[in-house]
């Protein structure tokens, strides 16, 4: 799904991220940064409310681990930079940014 969404292949993504995400519930898994993902397909396809609803939904997950938080917050930076709201993109990125460099330059 991340794939298609870095190509704008929107509908490819919608569908191959909606699949995996369904996957990972099944299993218990965390599908924040999915989630996330398919809330910039949605902002791409124009569909706010839908967007919204999967950004508030990511946030919620209390499953989602250290490792993948650097990923969910690029995304929600994304998401947030997208609709206007630099605010709340910076605060992600930062967190994002916190995230990735956690364990010092590699």
């Amino acid at each position: 799904g991340i794939y298609y969404l870095k190509r704008g292949d929107y509908t490819r993504a919608e569908h191959a991220l909606s699949e995996a995400i369904e996957i990972a519930q099944k299993s218990g898994e965390s599908a924040s940064v999915l989630q996330a993902a398919l809330a910039r397909v949605y902002i791409a396809q124009k569909r706010a409310d839908a967007a919204h609803r999967q950004v508030q939904i990511a946030l919620r997950d209390r499953q989602i681990t250290d490792g993948s938080k650097a990923d969910l917050y690029a995304h929600l930076a994304h998401f947030y930079l997208t609709v206007g709201d630099h605010l709340q993109a910076k605060h992600y990125a930062e967190r994002a940014y916190d995230f990735a460099w956690a364990d010092g330059y590699p």
